[in-house]
Formats: structure tokens, sequence, C-alpha cells
């Protein structure tokens, strides 16, 4: 990165900024370590390697897809999408279960826009991530959770738990 400054009128000159980033502390690496001495991390070897190693299978950010499933159920709970569009990335007990809760939607006489306030992503397994959302309404909060197994270089929801059902 670099900042321009003017030196004289009409000319500029590149000054080289210092590094933005934080200093990354490498404690763990090898080599810093005694062999007797103690740790926090009962790891044997430096966390530097992503989890599933090299041969693991290049996957889209979890993060993202289930920010954007979540997107899909809202919209599909809401009337705007199809269910049968989210086929690709849902499995058949999930788009059931989303079926139901889409006909007991338009039943209630009351069901407030959902705003996506937080999404949480831990991963049990390299191939797994396990989501866990939090939506708001206008007078109450609803926690989801989701998850997604890799299949094919592509994250597919299996499991979907929604809060509670609406009132019939």
């Amino acid at each position: 990165m670099t900042t321009a400054t003017a030196t004289v009128p009409g000319t500029l000159r590149a000054d080289p900024l210092p590094p933005q980033h934080p200093p990354v502390l490498e404690l763990l690496r090898e080599g810093r370590l005694l062999p007797d001495q103690p740790t926090l991390f009962a790891a044997t070897t430096p966390p530097d390697h992503p989890p599933g190693g090299p041969d693991a299978p290049l996957l889209p950010d979890a993060v993202a897809t289930a920010g954007a499933l979540v997107r899909l159920v809202l919209e599909s709970l809401a009337g705007r999408r199809p269910a049968t569009q989210l086929s690709r990335w849902f499995s058949e007990d999930v788009l059931a279960e989303l079926s139901v809760l889409r006909g007991l939607r338009r039943r209630s006489r009351r069901h407030p826009e959902l705003v996506l306030h937080s999404l949480r992503v831990q991963h049990p397994h390299p191939a797994v991530a396990e989501v866990s959302v939090h939506l708001r309404g206008r007078d109450r909060s609803l926690a989801w959770a989701l998850r997604l197994e890799a299949t094919s270089q592509r994250w597919w929801c299996t499991g979907l738990e929604l809060g509670p059902r609406p009132v019939r």
C-alpha cells in the first residue's frame, strides 16, 4: 500500500506505508517450544494446516453458503420463492419440513418479516458444517439450526431445525 504526498505543486511522490495487518503470533510453530514446556493446547503439530489435508475437496465458504440458504428459506416461507427451487440445496426431509411450515405460515394471520441477525458456523468434521442462526422479527427472536454436508464440491443441507411454529 502506498500513500501520495505532494512535494512541489503539481507533482506527487508515492511513499510506501508500513504493513497495516496485525502481527501474527507464531508460538506453536516447530522450534519455538521446548519438548517439556507446558502449553494450553494439546496439539502435537502446529495448527497451520487446514482441516482435511491437501486432498480435501475444494468447497465454497460455509458461512456464505449458510447465509444464502437462510435467505432462500426466508423467501420460501414468505411465499416469494417456490419450494421447488430449493431442491438443489436441500434434502427431501428438509423440503418436506419446509412445505409443512409454509402451509402453517399461510394459515397463520400473524407472521412478521424475519431478518437475519447473526450466523455462526462450526465444523465438527471437515466435510460437515453446523450452523446456528439468530433471526429477529418485530416482537420476537427465533433460533434456527442447519446441518450442511459436503457432496461433490458443494454444501448440501441435510438438517434444518426451525424455531417455534407459528400460532394456528
